[in-house]
C-alpha cells in the first residue's frame, strides 16, 4: 500500500461541540426544503444534520471555534461540490457569519463531556 509523504496533521474532534450543531436543523431547510430530512426531527432533541466544517478536515480543518455549521447530508455534499464561496453566492449566505454564532450559542450553554 502507497502511502502519501503529505500527511495532514488533523485538529481533535470536539464531541460536545459536534452534538450542539446536529441538535440544529439544516441552515438551509427554509429556502430549500429537502428530501433528505434537513428540516425533519430524528428524535425529540435532534435534527437530520451532519456537522459540516468551513474548512474540510481533510485540507486540515477541525472542529476549532466557529468552525462548524449544520446542514443535511444534500446540503453538506453540494457545499463540497460548489465549494464554500459559489455555495455561500448561490444561496445568500454566510457560513462563516452562521458559524460564529453558533459558536457564541454553543459557549452559553453547558454540554456534558461525553455528548455524542
Amino acid at each position: 500500500m502507497l502511502r502519501s509523504a503529505f500527511k495532514v496533521k488533523r485538529a481533535p474532534k470536539n464531541e460536545p461541540y459536534r452534538a450542539f450543531i446536529r441538535t440544529l436543523p439544516c441552515v438551509l431547510w427554509v429556502r430549500d426544503p429537502c428530501e433528505c430530512g434537513g428540516f425533519l426531527r430524528v428524535s425529540s432533541k435532534r435534527y437530520a444534520t451532519e456537522a459540516c466544517h468551513l474548512k474540510s478536515r481533510g485540507a486540515g480543518g477541525g472542529d476549532e471555534p466557529g468552525q462548524l455549521w449544520p446542514g443535511c447530508q444534500k446540503h453538506h455534499q453540494e457545499s463540497h461540490t460548489l465549494g464554500r464561496k459559489s455555495f455561500e453566492r448561490k444561496y445568500a449566505i454566510s457560513l462563516t457569519a452562521i458559524a460564529a454564532e453558533l459558536w457564541e450559542q454553543f459557549q452559553a450553554e453547558e454540554w456534558p463531556d461525553d455528548a455524542a
